[in-house]
């Protein structure tokens, strides 16, 4: 893969990653009578010990969970026995007097597969009503993330803001979270930029022990979440791949791929003929109908040359569940040859507040499971197997 292609791929990475194919997410900005925060400050993080400060031990007593980091002495710890459900802290971290203003949560999620760590933070955020999420792309991989959300009110102003840090282990996911009013933000700036930039996690984890391996006819090797079902289709053709994969007998999330030993351009066609397809079968089925229009988008080479096309479109069901279909067509790093790769699944994204939260959570796990295997596949095929465990090593951002 040329150096030009790498540094293409890797900002495509952050696209993919932070999931806003459609029904874009808007960065955080400020409110009409509220403060502003640049991506600088909301995201400021050291790994100084100030005076007051010591460096203190989360302890779940696993230590794939348990951590250090900086805490100001005058916060106190309550830890759990680290394997809460969805809703359930396994810690606390907070002054006594400030509880009801400001506490740091850690929660521990296990999901039905391997879900990425910035997927992740995107769909808990999204299930809590948060509607303006933030990345730090720079700070931030696989088994790492730095995010922040805040709620937007009708009137323009935000309400609330929060910070989050996410790490993952594979099929389960450590949350490090913290919520506080917009206009609050300065005053708990340097807590939160010590306590989440000094994250040092006790084992480095072995995340890519949740995918496998599959070799396809072209010789592409592709990574799978482990826990997935893959079926592969008879093609007569050598070269030719074609796979699902799906999660036990849940009807979403789903995925599909096709692979050909074909140009990009001939690639986009044949998956211009497969969205056409897709939406002939939306237009005509009476119980579903589109929401919204398609984001479509291009990916280039330093140089200008098309890499990849991106499709994405969200659609309602009329049992009120709110889905997205999103395709992408890309070149592969292993082979002289094209990959598709089709996702269909709930959108948490989408009027999560209208659920209770026996479907918010089932929402929220199906999303994060079906585009954290979304992203896998992407990055695996378009980017090599190799770029992806380095991506999943959380010691490269020294946490």
């Amino acid at each position: 893969m040329s150096e030009g292609r790498q540094v293409q791929y890797g900002h495509f990475l952050a696209a993919l990653l932070s999931a806003l194919a459609i029904l874009a997410i808007i960065p955080l900005s400020g409110g009409k009578t509220m403060a502003n925060y640049s991506a600088g400050q909301i995201f400021t993080t050291t790994r100084d010990e100030a005076p007051g400060y010591s460096r203190q031990r989360i302890d779940f007593s696993d230590p794939h969970f348990t951590f250090t980091t900086l805490v100001p002495e005058a916060m106190t710890v309550w830890t759990g026995n680290g394997t809460g459900g969805s809703d359930d802290p396994v810690a606390l971290i907070y002054e006594p007097e400030e509880r009801d203003r400001f506490i740091i949560e850690v929660r521990r999620i296990e999901f039905p597969a391997f879900a990425e760590a910035q997927v992740a933070g995107y769909g808990f955020l999204g299930k809590l009503g948060y509607n303006r999420i933030l990345q730090d792309k720079e700070n931030s991989n696989a088994a790492f993330g730095h995010l922040a959300g805040a709620v937007a009110e009708g009137n323009g102003n935000y309400s609330r803001m929060a910070r989050l840090a996410t790490v993952t282990r594979g099929n389960a996911v450590l949350f490090i979270y913290a919520a506080f009013d917009y206009a609050d933000y300065p005053e708990f700036e340097d807590v939160l930029a010590r306590f989440m930039g000094a994250i040092e996690m006790e084992e480095p984890g072995t995340p890519m022990e949740a995918l496998r391996e599959f070799r396809a006819a072209g010789g592409e090797r592709v990574l799978v979440p482990a826990d997935w079902a893959l079926h592969e289709e008879e093609v007569s053709d050598a070269g030719r791949t074609d796979f699902d994969l799906s999660l036990g007998d849940q009807e979403y999330p789903n995925l599909t791929a096709t692979i050909r030993p074909i140009s990009l351009e001939e690639g986009r066609k044949l998956g211009v003929g497969m969205i056409e397809q897709f939406t002939k079968q939306v237009e005509e089925n009476p119980k579903v109908a589109f929401a919204g229009e398609a984001e479509m988008q291009i990916y280039k080479s330093e140089s200008g040359e098309p890499t990849g096309y991106s499709y994405a479109r969200g659609w309602d069901a009329d049992t009120g569940a709110h889905l997205v279909s999103e395709f992408m067509i890309q070149e592969n790093a292993d082979a002289d040859s094209i990959s598709i790769v089709g996702l269909n699944s709930f959108d948490v994204r989408r009027s999560i507040e209208t659920f209770d939260d026996e479907a918010k959570d089932i929402i929220f796990k199906s999303w994060v499971t079906g585009v954290s295997a979304n992203a896998v596949l992407r990055i695996s095929l378009g980017l090599g197997n190799e770029y992806l465990k380095n991506e999943l090593d959380i010691r490269t951002l020294g946490h």
